[in-house]
This record gives C-alpha cells, sequence and structure tokens, in this order.
C-alpha cells in the first residue's frame, strides 16, 4: 500500500482563501462581474457576524463561483491561474515547504485539497510538485462552463467521501497517510488518517489537536 500527504490549501498550504484571491484577479481583469465579489462579500459579511456557520459559509463561495462562471470559457480561466501565481505565490506558507520536501523524499503521494476552484488549486499544486488535486469542479460544455457544480460539494462529509474514493482507487492506506489542516472544517480530514497535523491552528482545533496529541505546526 502506498502513504500519501493530504494538505488543506486555504490557509494551510496558502495563508488566506485563495478561490477569492482568484476570484479577485479574475475581477481586475474584467472576467468577473462586480456582482460576483459583493456575493461574496455578503457570505463573509454573514460569517463574522455568526449568521452562518463555516460550512454554509464555504457552500455559498462555492456555488457563486459556479453561478458567475456561467458563459466562461475555461482555458479563459485556466490560462488566469497561471497567470494569477505570478503573484499569488508570495503567499504560499513557507513553513510548509521543508515538510512538503520530506514527503517527496519518503516518496508519499502529494495531495491537495480544497473548496477552492480546482483551475487554481492545481497550477498551486504544480508550482509546489504535488501529484493530485482534489477541489471544486465545475460543469463545462463545449469548452463553456454551465454555472453547475459537479457533486458532491468538497465540504465536510463529502470531503471524506471523495478522499476515501480517491485512496481506493490509488491504493493509498489512510492508516499510514498524513493530514494537514489549520481549521475545525478540515477535522473530518484530520481523524481518517493516521498522521493528523495541524498547521497554525484556530483555537478550538487547537485545542482538540492537544486533546489527541497531535502534532501541532506554528510559525
Amino acid at each position: 500500500m502506498i502513504k500519501a500527504a493530504f494538505f488543506d490549501t486555504d490557509g494551510t498550504i496558502y495563508n488566506d482563501v485563495i478561490g477569492v484571491d482568484f476570484g479577485k484577479f479574475l475581477y481586475d481583469r474584467g472576467i468577473l462581474e462586480d456582482d460576483c465579489l459583493t456575493d461574496m462579500k455578503e457570505s463573509f459579511r454573514r460569517f463574522e457576524f455568526h449568521e452562518i456557520d463555516f460550512l454554509e459559509h464555504a457552500r455559498n463561495l462555492i456555488l457563486t463561483w459556479a453561478k458567475y462562471m456561467r458563459g466562461k470559457q475555461k482555458n479563459t480561466v485556466e490560462q488566469s491561474a497561471k497567470l494569477f501565481l505570478d503573484e499569488g505565490k508570495a503567499k504560499i506558507n513557507q513553513l510548509l515547504l521543508p515538510i512538503i520536501n520530506n514527503h517527496k523524499k519518503e516518496s508519499d503521494l502529494l495531495v491537495a485539497v480544497s473548496g477552492s476552484p480546482i483551475e487554481i488549486v492545481s497550477e498551486l499544486g504544480k508550482l509546489l510538485g504535488f501529484n493530485f488535486t482534489i477541489a471544486s469542479e465545475f460543469k463545462v460544455r463545449d469548452g463553456i462552463y454551465t454555472g453547475e457544480v459537479v457533486e458532491p460539494i468538497l465540504l465536510g462529509k463529502g470531503r471524506v467521501d471523495v478522499i476515501k474514493n480517491f485512496a481506493q482507487e490509488h491504493l493509498i492506506d489512510l492508516n499510514s497517510s498524513y493530514a494537514y489542516g489549520d481549521s475545525i472544517s478540515d477535522l473530518e480530514m484530520l481523524q481518517i488518517v493516521g498522521v493528523p497535523n495541524v498547521v497554525n491552528p484556530k483555537d478550538d482545533l487547537r485545542s482538540i489537536a492537544r486533546k489527541n496529541k497531535w502534532r501541532i505546526i506554528e510559525s
């Protein structure tokens, strides 16, 4: 069986929400409309004021992406993702680079995991030498986004089910594999591997990590 290291992207590998930053990048280039950022900001506001929980907030962001991608050309977004990382790579968490390199030396499969769009997460994964990307995908017809999300949405149980199916497909032993996450939304992913690690964790996840004697990585 193969070992793998599953890395959450937003807040773990990348010191922010890469899908939102990429959305701003597309807006600046006239690819996304004002309403897209307005809807994203409203979801952030509702989350900040505890009107919705994190999972609903994250789901809102994914569905907003799908809605405003409708009618856009997939290859335009993919080309923009490459350009974005010329700027966005400054937010890569330098603390994790030696850890990523150690996993490469051990021949562990490196898997980037995110609810953000696969177009940008896969480019980040390529930059860092990852083997696979598990991220939000959006339906395409004749090279054009339809406005629909490919199910399941990569949150909570949906994310865990995708990871388990991925592990089975690639003969990965989850009991000897690693996971890295920064927030309570990563908890279910951390719980299905043998070696969970938390990165600059929020207080709720820090408490769980200490109780379970998980490794805490912080700057």
